[in-house]
């Protein structure tokens, strides 16, 4: 079991107000006068797991390709430029590369590219109108099969139908206009993330390289016409089974879960030095890549939160929007969350407990890259019969002198 963990380490004191003067440094040195440290492990007593639909994909640094534990993944890609009509093309090659891929199979990946004849925006994936069957052409001449490998970082070559180039030229018929193209898999046990048009590194940029001869004083010249992709989306969807003792964070798709806690056994007036999260991450039921950032934000609830029936989705819940607690995953084995100490995000917080603020005791938890990466975390929830497996919370406190009067 690999385990997730946040560490939040503030001190303040924890009473019924609106003050933020009520946070304040404690001198450690001084503990003598307050007493021994009580230790409290809070296990959570509510969870549920929400699936928010598809997201915006246009203006993600990556493309998805293939299958993959309830994933399927496609991409469309268009390039606005084209050589002039008096060109005769020889070759026409798209240039790709990928960055990591995603599953345990080894076996490549079978495919084909097809010229798609329908116009289409960089929020495809969310325009529920926009049909993938009724907007391609499957004619044998326009088509490309191809065969990838699981290899990472790697530059893909595809040479295109020659046949493309006279179409996408061609504006006087209609339907033959320069829709771009679409990377469909036949069969996938895995999901390629490849560079998109955002990355940040010009090399790793789709383009397409048009080959041509001119004819120059009786001399032949070969050129090479670069020019990138003006435009791209991923077509992303799932249809995974979700086991109901667990909870899960996606990316590439809006999945999102809230954690509940019983915040009334810190009593009141009592000083709270350290609050720990932990949370058990299920390997199995993951699906994440070492090579990816692995971020969750961690936030308040500022609604009331209760146990709501699981998969539902509810837009009418708040959450805290002045700060973002990020879980990260330094290690195979862990999430976690830097120390945070009274002033900034930290401060802000643990004021939330202490003034009532996260009375439900609610937590969410999102990925933070859930509109750039295709990406499953499989947390044991509340409802795993191993106790120890559940979400927890644990807090250390003592108390004031005049709370133990």
């Amino acid at each position: 079991m690999k385990y997730i963990y946040g560490l939040v380490l503030l001190s303040l004191i924890h009473c019924a107000c609106t003050d933020d003067s009520y946070l304040i440094d404690i001198d450690r040195s001084l503990l003598k006068n307050y007493g021994e440290i009580q230790r409290d492990t809070l296990y959570a007593v509510a969870d549920s797991t929400f699936i928010g639909g598809k997201v915006y994909t246009g203006g993600s640094t990556k493309l998805f390709l293939g299958s993959y534990g309830g994933y399927q993944a496609r991409f469309l890609i268009k390039f606005s430029t084209l050589p002039p009509d008096t060109v005769v093309i020889d070759t026409m090659r798209l240039l790709m590369r990928t960055q990591s891929n995603l599953g345990d199979s080894t076996s490549n990946i079978n495919g084909t590219i097809y010229r798609v004849t329908k116009t289409w925006t960089d929020s495809v994936n969310l325009d529920s109108t926009w049909d993938l069957t009724s907007s391609i052409d499957y004619s044998a001449a326009t088509s490309l099969d191809f065969n990838i490998s699981s290899v990472d970082s790697a530059e893909l070559v595809f040479n295109l139908p020659l046949g493309l180039v006279d179409i996408w030229r061609d504006t006087t018929t209609a339907g033959q206009q320069n829709f771009g193209l679409l990377f469909d898999f036949n069969q996938a046990e895995q999901i390629i993330k490849l560079y998109s048009r955002e990355s940040a590194t010009i090399a790793s940029v789709p383009k397409l390289v048009y080959i041509y001869r001119t004819l120059s004083a009786d001399t032949e010249k070969v050129v090479y016409d670069t020019v990138y992709a003006s435009l791209d989306a991923a077509l992303i969807d799932f249809d995974g089974s979700l086991d109901p003792h667990t909870i899960y964070v996606g990316g590439g798709y809006s999945i999102y879960s809230f954690v509940k806690f019983d915040l009334s056994v810190i009593p009141v007036n009592a000083y709270l030095s350290m609050a720990n999260f932990y949370f058990n991450k299920d390997i199995e039921k993951s699906i994440t890549n070492a090579k990816d950032d692995q971020k969750i934000y961690l936030r308040d609830v500022t609604t009331g939160f209760d146990e709501l029936p699981y998969y539902m989705i509810d837009s009418t819940f708040n959450y805290n929007i002045y700060y973002n607690l990020v879980l990260t995953e330094e290690t195979d084995n862990q999430l976690s969350l830097s120390n945070l100490r009274s002033g900034g995000a930290g401060q802000k917080f643990l004021q939330s407990i202490i003034n009532g603020q996260i009375s439900c005791g609610s937590f969410y938890l999102e990925h933070l890259y859930k509109d750039d990466d295709l990406i499953l975390y499989a947390i044991e929830g509340v409802q795993n019969s191993g106790v120890n497996l559940r979400p927890s919370m644990v807090v250390e406190y003592y108390l004031s002198p005049k709370s133990r009067l």
